[in-house]
Order: structure tokens, then sequence, then C-alpha cells
């Protein structure tokens, strides 16, 4: 058994396809690439070999700017923009070697329930942002979605639903300049909108426009009232699963426009045939996302220099 570090891209993407599970958005390469392509941290696979094959990974990288190692295509800025990350090994004394070798300071956030339950016993993993997660198997319309919403939450977003529908809305699909409007509406209901660096909007216009097939495929959905776009939301699919990973609306203009526009999504995944809304992660325990959604533990990792 062996440990190294990988750092060259080429051989960092064959490592990649060779062991990452991909069930989810964030476990393909395709969505890792279009931060590194921007960012240009240098990655730092930790590699774990045994007979010259590749048996485990720690996929990182190293943010300069906050002298740590996080995940590959983390990028550090408080949105952990790669959720449901987990160590890829298959064995106890994998993950330690993994651990062990893993490079100093590192901060790995989003961790799985699947992989805290798999390696607890092992690793001490801290507390982190929950993520809101929709199952479609039992739901079938908005209405049932509704009606498994205590009382009150249910009377709120019909209210919502309604004030918003009294204002004719248009429902704009697929019109990829409304991608402007959804960072105009985010960046101005946001003061710490990642938004505001360039760098991320760059990252997006790659994700939305690929140069290359990519396994996942992306949409937009904005409402149209009078002549302004009131809100917009960027939607990935992949694996049967819908991820509205970007929102921008003008609630301050059109009240109610938000919950509006949350069961226009469900209505969408569910016209999609989707088994799930993965509605990201979010902050805080008393944050709204945790009241509309059932909530997934996320966990964390800090690893610290050695003292």
């Amino acid at each position: 058994m062996s440990i190294r570090i990988e750092s060259q891209i080429e051989a960092c993407h064959a490592l990649w396809d060779q062991l990452s599970p991909r069930e989810n958005l964030f476990d393909l390469w395709e969505f890792r690439l279009s931060f590194r392509d921007v960012y240009r941290f240098e990655p730092h696979f930790v590699v774990l070999e045994r007979g010259g094959k590749a048996v485990g990974m720690l996929p990182l990288w190293y943010q300069p700017e906050q002298r740590q190692y996080l995940w590959f295509g983390d990028t550090g800025d408080g949105c952990n923009w790669q959720e449901g990350t987990t160590i890829w090994a298959q064995t106890e004394e994998d993950v330690r070697s993994l651990l062990d070798a893993c490079l100093r300071p590192a901060l790995l956030t989003s961790i799985s329930r699947t992989c805290y339950e798999q390696w607890h016993s092992l690793v001490h993993f801290d507390s982190g942002d929950p993520k809101s997660r929709l199952p479609l198997d039992h739901i079938h319309s908005v209405e049932e979605y509704l009606q498994s919403l205590p009382r009150k939450l249910r009377s709120n977003l019909r209210r919502d639903q309604r004030a918003i529908d009294a204002l004719h809305p248009v429902m704009v699909r697929d019109d990829w300049s409304t991608f402007q409007d959804l960072l105009r509406l985010n960046t101005a209901k946001f003061e710490d909108s990642p938004f505001h660096d360039p760098r991320t909007v760059q990252v997006f216009e790659r994700l939305i426009r690929p140069e290359h097939p990519v396994p996942y495929s992306v949409m937009i959905i904005a409402a149209r009232i009078g002549e302004d776009i009131a809100a917009a939301d960027l939607i990935f699919q992949y694996n049967g699963v819908a991820y509205p990973i970007l929102c921008g609306s003008d609630t301050r203009r059109f009240p109610g426009i938000g919950n509006f526009m949350t069961l226009v999504d469900i209505q969408d995944a569910l016209q999609c045939s989707c088994s799930a809304v993965d509605f990201a992660e979010y902050e805080g325990e008393n944050n709204y996302k945790s009241k509309l959604f059932p909530s997934v533990p996320q966990y964390l990792l800090a690893l610290p220099m050695p003292s």
C-alpha cells in the first residue's frame, strides 16, 4: 500500500472517473472542473494505491487566499458549492491511511450522512450545515405537497401563490438572457451573494453553456410580471434529482414571489418525473427552508496543522 499526491489535471481526471460514485450532481467531474477552469487553484489529490491500483482518494485543492486545503471545486466562500461529499475509501484501514496523509490545514465540508454513518466510529466529524431535500416518491402534485405541511404554513404558501397569480405572471423557460436577471436580483438582495465575485459568475456561465456534452441537464425558469423579470431560478437535473441551485427574486416589489417560485420548481420536477428536489444546504436551525422541506444532516472535518 502506498500514498501519493497527484496534481496533474489529466491524471486527476482519470482518477476521478475511476473512483467517483457519480451518484449526485457534485460527484461529476464536469461540474467540478468548471470551478477549476476559472479559479485555477492547484489540485492535490491524496491517492491511496494497492498493488499499483488506486483504491481510495481525497480529491483536494489548495485555496491560496485562505491558506488551506478544501475539496476540489470548493471555493471557500461560505457557500460550500460541493455538497454530499464523502471519503472515497472501502475499509477502515484505507480511511485511516488517507486521513493520516491528508495535507493540512484542511477543511472538508458538506460531508454526507452516508459517509458519517459509515465512518463516525473511526473519525470525529463535526456538525455542518444541513441540506433541504424533498422526496417526491409519494407526492404526485403540488397540492399533495401543500397538504403535507402544517396548516398555518400551507395557508401562507397558498396566500403567496394567489397573490402572485393575481399579477398574471408569464413563465419564461430557457430564455438564457434571464440568467443576467437572476444575477442582478440575487446580488441586489444579498450583500454576501457569491455572485459579487465575477469568478463565480464565470463558473456558472461555463456550467450552463458547456463546451462538450455533459451528463447533467440545466434549465432556467423566470417569472415575468408586466415588463419586469420578478424572479428566476436555475435548475440542474442529474440522476433523477432536480437541483434548484441558484435563485433571484424581487421580494420587495413582489412579496410572496419566492414561495411562488418554490412551488413552480416542485411542479416542474414532478412533470420531469424526478424522484427528489435537492434545495441545497442552509444555515441556522430556524431557517425557513427547514420548515418547508425535510432536513438532511451534513458534517465537516477540520484537520489543523500538527502542533
